[in-house]
């Protein structure tokens, strides 16, 4: 295990600094410099070191696709897709590029082009979960939503543990009136994470459609139990509580929400 992957990324990039003194052509170190950096969030800097690297191997679809998604995390979605589409230029079989350049698409809400990355990408490796996971998220934002829980579900055949893909399912199934299902959704998120404080929150919010008042008063007292300061959840216990007969507690919910709201706008500003 190295440095960077033991999490002594100080470490690791001094000990990269004196391999490349000795010997600067190596790519492999600049590389796993660029991902280092990358890893804590210090984007800039990555970007010089694939460049390097990039320099060296100017034909290695990997640095070209690593280069995209730094500049993806530097907002530049334009320039990061020009990155990944050089990558699947070099390597048309690269799965990971033409995932990359779905989620360039996604950000840039071009949704329609995003899904056809997705698709190429699934062509190659239909194991990649998370091309299922954002492939389900695309397909949401274009109210395709039964196609949306059938790419999320694929992408829960692949990998049970995607707590996100469990969570954007239950959503999902909660807008469209399927609360049970939404609640086994949730329930599976929260198996994964007990404190996913949106689970517990969208888990009240299910409960409370199937007018189970006191299961959804317990859902949301964990909510605002692991995140006292997010005002979503004391909104939605105040409502519950209130549905309960339980007036003055709501009344303390919804001010202290709302108190919440003014400090986090202070903050904010």
């Amino acid at each position: 295990m190295t440095l960077a992957e033991q999490g002594q990324t100080q470490e690791a990039l001094m000990a990269f600094d004196q391999a490349l003194v000795l010997d600067p052509r190596q790519c492999v170190i600049w590389q796993a410099m660029s991902d280092t950096l990358y890893s804590i969030q210090r984007y800039n800097e990555a970007l010089v070191a694939i460049d390097r690297a990039l320099e060296l191997e100017s034909n290695n679809a990997a640095l070209w696709d690593t280069k995209g998604n730094i500049l993806r995390r530097m907002k530049k979605p334009d320039e990061a897709k020009s990155m990944h589409e050089r990558a699947t230029l070099l390597d048309p079989q690269n799965a990971t590029a033409w995932f990359d350049r779905g989620n360039d698409l996604r950000d840039m809400r071009r949704f329609a082009e995003a899904l056809a990355s997705y698709d190429r990408a699934l062509s190659l490796d239909p194991t990649l979960a998370a091309a299922w996971y954002n492939r389900g998220n695309v397909l949401a934002a274009l109210h395709m939503f039964e196609d949306a829980l059938e790419s999320y579900d694929h992408a829960l055949d692949y990998d049970e543990g995607l707590i996100s893909a469990w969570y954007n399912k239950g959503s999902l199934l909660h807008e469209l009136g399927r609360h049970e299902e939404a609640l086994v959704a949730f329930d599976r998120a929260l198996s994964v994470d007990l404190h996913y404080i949106a689970a517990w929150n969208n888990k009240g919010l299910a409960l409370f459609a199937l007018n189970r008042f006191n299961e959804a008063l317990a859902a949301l007292d964990q909510a605002t139990s692991f995140a006292p300061e997010e005002p979503d959840a004391w909104y939605n216990k105040a409502v519950v509580l209130e549905q309960l007969g339980r007036g003055q507690e709501a009344h303390s919910c919804h001010a202290w929400a709302q108190t919440l709201e003014q400090q986090a706008g202070r903050v904010a500003t």
